[in-house]
């Protein structure tokens, strides 16, 4: 007597090998806490995502443009993190794009700007915070004499603590959050 049909047995079978495929793996007990703080670790990390709000307007002595940018620093991680502005280059840079006879960009030397303090925007700042969830904003200016495509480059170096901490635990982090946009001016 046929306690299951074919068919019946080829489900429980292939369920069967689905469950132990699935299973979880027993770890001696260490070994398996050591693995999910590891995980909870990779899944604590800050992520910035870096975005560049540019709009044009001609310079009030119609002489040039006035180019102001909103960059957006937006921690879609779950850690807060740290950006140093003290002793890395400049953050902003603004350069003039000219395409060669192929097509390819090469563009002028850039003008470079410090990210400004808050309560006196003509200091430069040290440092800032970027809470987890939180986004904050940074705002530049500047004229431009020239009409055309300008590529708009931000770079936020992150704090040397942090990094060393996540090389230590073996976690991947950049050396800073970057974000580039072109703008055209002008046209």
């Amino acid at each position: 007597m046929l306690l299951f049909s074919e068919r019946e047995f080829g489900r429980l079978r292939s369920s069967a090998c689905f469950a132990r495929l699935t299973a979880p793996l027993f770890l001696p007990g260490d070994l398996a806490a050591r693995i999910r703080e590891l995980e909870l670790l990779a899944k604590l990390q800050p992520v910035i995502a870096v975005d560049i709000q540019p709009t044009i307007a001609r310079a009030p002595d119609e002489d040039g443009y006035i180019i102001t940018a909103v960059v957006e620093l937006a921690n879609r991680g779950s850690l807060h993190t740290k950006v140093n502005w003290k002793d890395e280059p400049p953050a902003f840079h603004a350069c003039l794009a000219h395409f060669d006879a192929d097509g390819r960009p090469k563009y002028d030397p850039p003008v470079r700007f410090r990210v400004p303090l808050t309560s006196n925007p003509k200091s430069a700042a040290i440092s800032q915070m970027i809470r987890a969830g939180s986004t904050e904003s940074i705002l530049f200016a500047f004229k431009v004499q020239a009409a055309g495509l300008y590529l708009l480059s931000f770079r936020g170096g992150i704090d040397g603590e942090e990094r060393a901490e996540a090389e230590r635990l073996g976690l991947p982090l950049p050396e800073a959050w970057t974000g580039n946009k072109y703008v055209s001016v002008g046209g």
